[in-house]
């Protein structure tokens, strides 16, 4: 991810690498909610599938892999290439002006 954190209207970036060259790969975004229900909120497998560069890499919006608005929550990125092998990363949805997650007030 290019950020692993930031609010609804961040511009959230999912960079891959390692992967095999010029391969569609698939990508399933999952969200839970905030505390303290941590509701589950999404999941979906995209279908835009990113093809990787020759060299391995690929660069996609979140945007263009879900169309609709980020909630607030904690998303889960799975990144499946053809022969099954997976990565994953995660980002959080904060509120706007929220201090970054882990951060205590006043700091």
């Amino acid at each position: 991810m290019n950020r692993s954190q930031g609010d609804p209207s961040a511009t959230f970036i999912v960079e891959g690498k390692d992967f095999p060259p010029g391969q569609q790969v698939t990508v399933m975004l999952s969200e839970i909610g905030p505390p303290p229900e941590n509701k589950p909120l999404l999941s979906i497998t995209s279908t835009f599938k990113p093809v990787t560069t020759a060299n391995g890499t690929f660069k996609v919006p979140v945007s263009q892999l879900y169309s609709g608005p980020l909630q607030l929550g904690l998303f889960t990125v799975q990144v499946t290439e053809p022969g099954g092998s997976q990565a994953q990363t995660q980002f959080m949805v904060l509120p706007p002006g929220a201090p970054p997650a882990g951060s205590l007030p006043g700091q």
